[in-house]
């Protein structure tokens, strides 16, 4: 896929039904995505509803406090860590 007006590949599309979203590369810049992210890091530093803890679902492997899921968010982002 190289731009919005095609539709996904058929790998994308297969793996879209299988894992239930699908990775586009380079879909956004840089700069947007950084301002997404900043954006997203200002919400949850307010705690701006609707926002769901993952404590909350308590899915299998989900953080036991609200403390621990807290630090998934307050992390550095992956592109941080190098």
């Amino acid at each position: 896929m190289t731009n919005l007006n095609q539709s996904l590949s058929e790998t994308e599309l297969a793996s879209f039904k299988r894992d239930g979203f699908v990775v586009i590369k380079k879909l956004a810049s840089t700069q947007i995505c950084d301002e997404m992210c900043a954006i997203a890091q200002s919400h949850l530093g307010q705690h701006l509803a609707p926002i769901e803890y993952e404590v909350d679902v308590q899915y299998p492997g989900a953080p036991k406090t609200v403390d621990e899921d807290c630090l998934l968010y307050t992390s550095p982002s992956p592109r941080d860590r190098g």
